[in-house]
């Protein structure tokens, strides 16, 4: 095929798994793409089709394309939203009222 002697459906390089400090804001939204990362970054060279040259030794890379996923926002900005809740409730309370 046209790239051959690579592991084309892999997840090489680094940066490869999940994003935002691994509380899962990005995850894969597709099939992995050929970019160009770099000079000297990637795994291939451009020609009529991409040929293998080794690992860091070409320009591009195959790269999984990734979508936003808010779901550590929504978890995060409710926990916040609780705990103020729980605050203000606290900071309300009538404080114990004795008489002699």
């Amino acid at each position: 095929g046209a790239m051959a002697g690579g592991a084309v459906g892999g997840m090489g390089g680094v940066g490869g798994g999940v994003g935002c400090a691994g509380c899962g804001c990005e995850v894969e939204a597709g099939p992995a793409v050929m970019s160009y990362v770099g000079g000297g970054c990637g795994d291939y060279i451009q020609e009529t089709t991409y040929r293998y040259v080794g690992c860091g030794a070409g320009e591009f890379e195959v790269i999984a394309t990734k979508k936003a996923n808010y779901t550590c926002m929504f978890i995060g900005g409710g926990v916040g939203v609780l705990v103020l809740v729980i605050v203000i409730v606290l900071l309300l309370l009538p404080g114990t009222t004795t008489t002699t």
